[in-house]
């Protein structure tokens, strides 16, 4: 579980995982609580999660993705989220808080690093 300005270690899938996927990850407003973890069958793509995040390795490079999902957010709960390559952010996302739903980015939506470079998703 992580929150605000907290660091958690995610794996990252070889190219020879199961059907070629990498490892998924979805992030809760804050004070989610158990049962907003859970996968939704009323939602058509069954996540009510505000950002979605994957790793995947090949090719001796690990790849990394943030993207939010449209879904509706509490502007006091929500997140921002970046991706950082060596220290360097690549990627970051922040909620603008005078909506439900918008979410502005920059930098790409994958981020490409070699095996050795420190790759860590910053919540924020």
């Amino acid at each position: 579980m992580a929150g605000p300005n907290s660091r958690v270690q995610l794996t990252s899938l070889p190219d020879v995982a199961w059907g070629g996927t990498s490892a998924h990850y979805y992030i809760n407003n804050m004070n989610s609580n158990e049962q907003d973890c859970d996968w939704n069958d009323s939602e058509p793509d069954g996540i009510t999660q505000v950002y979605t995040h994957g790793a995947h390795s090949s090719n001796g490079r690990n790849w990394v993705n943030l993207a939010p999902t449209g879904k509706t957010f509490n502007p006091a709960n929500v997140f921002s989220m970046r991706i950082d390559v060596n220290g360097a952010t690549q990627r970051a996302c922040v909620p603008d808080k005078s909506t439900t739903k918008v979410i502005h980015c920059t930098g790409t939506e994958t981020v490409s690093a070699l095996l050795t470079d420190k790759i860590e998703f910053v919540l924020y």
